[in-house]
């Protein structure tokens, strides 16, 4: 069945008149198309190309080829699909738009009626989790639709939902019906928290521990150049109150793109906070390099000053004999809880 097309040229004389008829050819060159005399008649006589048939004036493509755009050959529709993802990068938890678009090559225009599927995908290690999914599979996020139809502008559209966990996406996607040239195409984005950079160092002020080998997260030191400022307020200050003991030592503030810290490795919540480079976590124990209990409240007043909160957090809850928690982390029996650490927000704010 000939395709819904236009006629193929083939160049020359699409008919012949007889040799009775002197009758004059057109202005493309043909015989007039189904005039005839009662003594001339015409006969039509044509050489279609390749996947086409003489069905109309002179030759129609059969389906599902079409015209090339010089009208001398019979081809196959093509097309070719192209990803644009709104924004480039997205915050944890945040939802982005991405684009798939579907042209006619051979006319360059927009294709309506695609369908196109696509997928995401994440690259297990990214975002600063070098633990990959050695303790449980990681969360890709959201892709909602899975499939959509191209519209009369020749674009579909998709909405990704970030998941709270920082790093590397690919969106993977391909026109299933009719189907396009260059399948499948792939696109990326970030999850991330802009703007973050690791601490620097300076044995004088400070000491950055945690990341050891055998650890979920090996760079664990990343803030905000404004929470950085007010750590380093801090340092001085602590540093020049106390002089003869050691400087102090930090441990985990975000990873390197933000997001969640799940430093047990499992894509689960597990650090409070630590998400956008404003908290970072204070030794604060009986280990070499803590705050010293003694110290407590001075190193607090001068957070205070500087308008930073400064909690002691504990691995447990651990409670005094009217029930409540005891702010200091040590137990009845005088022990002190080795995971004690100052849980500092360095903006003053729980984030």
């Amino acid at each position: 069945m000939g395709a819904e097309s236009d006629w193929i040229n083939m160049g020359g004389e699409c008919a012949a008149c007889d040799v009775y008829a002197t009758f004059p050819k057109d202005s493309q060159g043909y015989c007039p198309k189904n005039i005839c005399f009662a003594s001339y008649h015409i006969t039509y006589s044509t050489s279609c190309p390749a996947h086409a048939q003489p069905i109309g004036n002179p030759c129609t493509c059969d389906d599902p080829y079409v015209p090339d755009p010089t009208k001398t050959s019979c081809v196959l529709d093509q097309y070719s699909l192209s990803l644009q993802i709104s924004p480039g990068q997205v915050e944890p938890s945040k939802s982005a738009k991405i684009i798939a678009k579907v042209i006619d090559t051979l006319t360059g225009q927009p294709k309506e009626g695609v369908t196109v599927g696509i997928k995401v995908d994440v690259d297990v290690t990214s975002g600063g989790h070098v633990h990959g999914e050695s303790e449980a599979p990681r969360g890709k996020g959201t892709l909602i639709p899975a499939t959509g139809t191209t519209l009369a502008d020749g674009t579909v559209s998709f909405t990704f939902g970030a998941p709270e966990v920082s790093g590397k996406h690919s969106f993977t996607a391909q026109c299933d019906n009719p189907t396009c040239t260059n399948n499948p195409i792939t696109a990326e984005i970030k999850v991330m928290v802009d703007g973050l950079s690791t601490i620097p160092g300076d044995p004088s002020l400070y000491v950055l521990i945690g990341g050891e080998e055998g650890k979920k997260h090996h760079d664990n030191h990343y803030l905000t150049d404004d929470a950085k400022s007010q750590l380093v307020v801090l340092a001085i200050n602590y540093h020049f109150l106390y002089p003869n003991q050691p400087v102090l030592h930090l441990n985990d503030a975000s990873l390197e793109w933000g997001g969640l810290f799940d430093f047990t490795g499992n894509w689960k919540p597990g650090h409070h906070e630590h998400k956008r480079g404003t908290v970072i976590d204070i030794r604060a124990n009986e280990a070499t390099g803590a705050v010293p209990f003694n110290n407590f409240d001075r190193f607090e007043k001068i957070a205070l000053d500087a308008q930073i909160n400064a909690d002691i957090h504990c691995t447990s809850d651990k409670i005094d004999h009217q029930g409540r928690k005891a702010p200091d982390c040590i137990g009845l029996d005088g022990s002190q809880d080795s995971n004690r650490h100052y849980h500092i927000r360095l903006m003053g704010v729980a984030e």
